[in-house]
């Protein structure tokens, strides 16, 4: 069961779609994070499609599953605002293979297998086991258990995510291959909401992580061309000044990558802020950078020659 997890979670590695609101309706209304992925067309890039050529074939091939043939849409929310924790369900959609599927799961043993509102849900025996079902031929929950059981009640009715949420989720989704939004909550913060400052006036303050207590919701967004990477940013502060502050101490932090320059990784993040740009609509603010994939793959990588140092 966990091999099969984990291999249907490798598609998350790689660069959304406008949010289908069907598998939207699966998410738990307690959601504090939100992601998605347009597999068939983020595999349009050439990065992407190096990612997708890593997965495990073999075990791919045993449940007659071609991800960059097959897969569509990658659903993922969770109860913790970044996307950690235990509870958290994974909705697939595409041309799936319902018989091979379940004869791969209880070869891969040992499962259990229960029947709720007339589905099969494959789970691992213990207390903190895993779930997965199929829905047709075209849908596949997966997830902690507790969760995959709730998202399946969802189909006869209860509450979903609120609508506000939902309609967020289709809009950013609708201009980027990959789209996150993450509600940020302010439990272990130090200080008063809002953007400390220091006496001159200077963003320094911030830096002491403060700075995020005055973010209610992030989100990102990655659009894929041919040889570039849009990064997209937002985050939507309490209060106007907040959202100022908050460009403040992102314009100090890029200086300060500017002038160190000398260390090569270092370089490499300072060539790609060079064209970053950044927007502020009342207490909202923006942030795009463009670089070429070329160099988006070098960072991931690391720098060699910083390696060799190391």
């Amino acid at each position: 069961m966990r091999t099969f997890v984990s291999a249907l979670l490798i598609p998350l590695c790689i660069p959304a779609f406008a949010a289908d609101s069907a598998l939207l309706n699966f998410v738990m209304p307690e959601a504090q994070f939100l992601g998605g992925i347009d597999v068939q067309k983020a595999k349009t890039s050439s990065f992407a499609k190096s990612m997708l050529d890593s997965m495990p074939s073999d075990f791919f091939e045993k449940i007659g599953l071609d991800p960059k043939r097959d897969l569509d849409e990658i659903l993922f929310a969770s109860v913790e605002a970044g996307g950690h924790g235990g509870k958290g369900i994974f909705v697939v959609r595409g041309r799936l293979n319902p018989s091979k599927i379940s004869d791969a799961l209880r070869a891969f043993g040992p499962s259990l297998v229960e029947n709720r509102n007339g589905l099969e849900i494959f789970k691992q025996q213990g207390n903190n086991s895993g779930g997965f079902t199929l829905i047709g031929d075209h849908t596949a929950l997966l997830g902690d258990l507790e969760s995959v059981r709730a998202a399946v009640d969802r189909r006869n009715g209860g509450t979903h995510l609120d609508a506000a949420r939902a309609s967020r989720a289709q809009s950013l989704s609708q201009g980027n291959d990959v789209w996150m939004i993450a509600s940020t909550p302010s439990v272990g913060m130090r200080s008063k909401p809002g953007v400390a400052r220091n006496n001159s006036g200077s963003p320094m303050a911030g830096l002491n992580g403060d700075f995020l207590k005055s973010v209610e919701q992030a989100a990102v967004g990655l659009r894929f061309f041919p040889g570039s990477v849009e990064l997209n940013m937002e985050a939507q502060a309490k209060t106007e000044k907040d959202a100022g502050a908050l460009a403040d101490v992102v314009r100090f932090l890029t200086n300060m990558v500017q002038m160190n320059r000398d260390n090569e990784e270092a370089r490499m993040l300072a060539t790609a802020l060079e064209g970053m740009q950044i927007s502020q609509e009342t207490k909202t603010l923006r942030i795009k950078i463009a670089l070429p994939q070329e160099q988006l793959e070098k960072m991931m990588h690391g720098a060699p020659a910083a390696r060799r140092k190391i």
